[in-house]
């Protein structure tokens, strides 16, 4: 059970050791913190007479409060997922390194790899053949391109007769 302190009591003391320069007790410190403490907010309090204004104070220190603690979260979170991909890559590394491979020995096995390298090889010949054809194309080809004139044909015209053979 806790014994309630005097305030009269406390007061006086404080008062006895500043006329003497003695230390103020240590009863009277702790009570003066905690008046000095309950008096700063009385005087907050006292600041706003509307208390929809008190509640949206209240409100935007609790989101403050909720922001830096999701700050916090994130921040933790990251951390974790940065060792848990250090981690990560460690196993894998450790996994592809284990057991090592050894060096194929078999002839149709090494048969077929250079197959498939030079199948590689000649896909990607072709398609620089093809890519530098389209290059030279678009060069040969300007656009718009004149229009070539026909060289149309004349009617032949009927042959005139003769003079001598209208008067027969």
């Amino acid at each position: 059970m806790i014994i309630p302190t005097d305030p009269l009591k406390t007061a006086m003391d404080a008062t006895k050791a500043a006329a003497s320069n003695a230390p103020i007790p240590v009863n009277v410190t702790s009570v003066m913190r905690t008046v000095d403490t309950a008096q700063t907010n009385l005087n907050n309090l006292a600041k706003y007479k509307d208390l929809e204004l008190i509640k949206k104070e209240a409100e935007a220190k609790v989101m403050a409060l909720t922001a830096d603690k999701q700050q916090e979260v994130l921040a933790q979170k990251a951390e974790i997922e940065k060792q848990v991909a250090e981690k990560l890559t460690l196993l894998l590394t450790l996994y592809l390194s284990f057991p090592p491979k050894l060096p194929a020995s078999n002839p149709k096995a090494l048969a077929k790899k250079a197959y498939e390298k030079t199948k590689k090889e000649l896909r990607e010949l072709k398609q620089s053949l093809s890519k530098e054809n389209l290059k030279k194309g678009k060069d040969a080809y300007k656009y718009p391109m004149k229009l070539t004139e026909l060289a149309t044909t004349k009617i032949p015209e009927i042959p005139k007769l003769p003079n001598a053979l209208k008067q027969e």
